[in-house]
């Protein structure tokens, strides 16, 4: 096991911190001003607002400045030791330098070592060993139990709260070792481009809506359909095996949902996150054997929960290495070739689906023969001022890989099912366009970490596969779609965003349409896939869109 040892910081008997923070002139105040960081607390704990800060809330409305408030107090889930180990790594890094484009100390240049330090000193000191044990625990238990009172995560209210301690935005401020702290013009447009990732897309989406009713108006009328959320007919039975490839010296563990019907079984392979787990996307796996598919979900081990223990143990300097872009779809083929010398009498390997979320659905558009483009990568990185895009850091992860022509497409995939994906960078537009198979990309409105106007709505306008689909859940967020029990950490529920229980639902339905029509050539399971019935089964928390065409 590694050691930690976080280094000791010398202060002076007073504690510094930022007091100031100082504004440079932009758009709407030309003049430069500055705020007392007290006056920041007033106003996000108490709602005061001072003559200081009265310039820039005036232009707020009463819901930004809430939102205003929110951000102030928000507190990351995570303690010092992960913050500490996570900022040194590489990963980290480009987060720290983005930031330190926008804030700096008062006096001298951007410097990330001071940022880090500000960071990692608001951090909670106390919950990481806890955390992890109770982390742990849920990864190599089976069927793991609640963690005990003292170790249970907190509950999402108490993540923006008026404690003094804790991972927010003020306490980082008055954590600076440093008097003042100015924010230029940079950092104003880095927060307003972090706002305008869920914003920027309204005319998108808007258009996204209208070609839905549009092409609703030229579909026939819906035939009584059954409710396939709810769970099939056939029964399954589930097995872990673990695979060993040498060659690569990677452990593969995944679950195996075999259905228990006399004819073999189409294959749907599910892809995890990044730092995701077999559990994340469980819920359904089961719902597609209930229908007769043979299910397997694998984990990624350089890119898992577990990989991220480890990294917190300090067993691993990365929390995401660039060869995993490669060895995730590897990974894949992997499982695909050992299963087929194993199961080639229940399932049936001319009819193999993939589906993934977030780095899984990158996973999946490059097995469905999405390719690398290294020209188009290496022009997103170096563009220092194009708008923030959160996943375009770790897509930039994969500027270190040695250029060469990765064959990572797999000719036995003939469906492809890809929730909130990222790979604006890693493929572009000719990327994209070499896909062959029928695809349905998933995307959430309101997700900030793969936001969906560059992720998803435009990399869907470059399929030039004629049997394409666009799914949009208004309202949804990056973890919409996921178990509850998946991951090491329990999210808050800002992040998880409101009722994800109906986009799991919405994902049941449209998972079991999609293979049925284009793995089990099932004609009957077309209707589903009509904008139409995205219509009908719409709910007004989270509502479902669908298109075929880009508008």
């Amino acid at each position: 096991m590694g050691l930690i040892l976080l280094p000791s910081i010398k202060t002076p008997n007073r504690v510094l911190g930022a007091d100031t923070v100082y504004v440079e002139p932009f758009d709407d105040i030309p003049l430069d001003f500055t705020v007392p960081v007290s006056d920041l607390e007033d106003f996000a704990k108490q709602g005061i607002i001072s003559s200081n800060l009265a310039p820039i809330v005036r232009h707020l409305s009463k819901e930004q400045r809430q939102q205003f408030q929110l951000l102030l107090l928000y507190q990351a889930p995570f303690c010092r030791v992960e913050v500490y180990q996570f900022l040194h790594s590489s990963l980290g890094e480009s987060l720290l330098g983005l930031i330190a484009q926008g804030v700096r100390p008062k006096r001298g240049t951007a410097d990330i070592f001071m940022l880090r330090a500000a960071i990692v000193n608001a951090a909670r000191r106390e919950d990481c060993q806890c955390q992890r044990n109770s982390a742990s625990k849920s990864l190599l238990m089976k069927n793991a139990s609640q963690p005990p009172e003292s170790c249970k995560f907190k509950t999402a209210s108490s993540y923006v709260d008026n404690s003094s301690e804790g991972l927010t935005p003020l306490n980082v401020l008055k954590k600076f070792f440093t008097s003042g702290v100015t924010i230029n013009r940079r950092g104003l447009q880095l927060m307003g481009e972090l706002k305008d990732l869920i914003g920027k897309p309204v005319k998108a989406i808007t258009a996204i809506e209208q070609q839905s009713l549009i092409e609703a108006s030229k579909e026939p009328p819906l035939p009584s359909l059954p409710d396939i959320k709810q769970p099939g007919a056939v029964k399954w039975h589930k097995q872990t095996i673990t695979l060993n490839d040498k060659k690569r010296n990677r452990t593969i563990i995944a679950d195996i949902y075999l259905p228990q019907q006399t004819e073999r079984s189409p294959l749907i392979v599910i892809s995890h996150g990044l730092l995701g787990s077999r559990q994340d996307l469980a819920y359904l796996a089961e719902h597609l054997a209930s229908y007769g598919f043979g299910v397997a979900v694998l984990e990624h081990p350089g890119s898992n929960a577990q990989h991220w223990l480890n990294f917190l143990q300090g067993l691993d300097r990365e929390v995401i290495r660039p060869q995993e872009f490669i060895e995730r779809p590897l990974d894949v083929k992997f499982l695909l070739n050992q299963l087929e010398s194993s199961f080639k009498e229940q399932l049936n390997f001319q009819k193999v689906g993939v589906l993934g979320q977030s780095f899984g659905g990158y996973t999946a558009l490059a097995l469905a023969g999405a390719s690398l483009n290294f020209e188009q990568l290496h022009s997103e990185c170096q563009n220092s001022s194009k708008p923030v895009n959160l996943s375009m850091l770790l897509q930039c992860e994969a500027t270190k890989l040695p250029p060469a022509n990765y064959e990572l497409g797999d000719g036995r995939i003939k469906a492809t099912m890809a929730i909130n994906p990222f790979g604006s960078g890693l493929f572009g537009q000719a990327g994209m366009s070499n896909i062959s198979t029928a695809t349905m990309i998933v995307a959430s409105s309101a997700d900030v970490f793969a936001p969906t106007f560059p992720e998803q709505i435009r990399p869907f306008s470059s399929l030039t596969t004629p049997n394409k689909y666009l799914a949009l859940l208004k309202g949804g967020t990056h973890f919409s779609t996921l178990s509850e029990q998946g991951g090491v950490l329990q999210l808050p529920s800002q992040v998880i965003g409101s009722h994800p229980e109906i986009a799991k639902e919405y994902m049941k339905a449209l998972s079991v349409a999609f293979f049925k029509v284009y793995l089990a050539e099932a004609p009957a399971y077309k209707p589903y896939l009509m904008s139409k019935y995205a219509i009908t089964i719409n709910q007004p928390q989270i509502p479902l869109i669908m298109v075929h065409t880009a508008p």
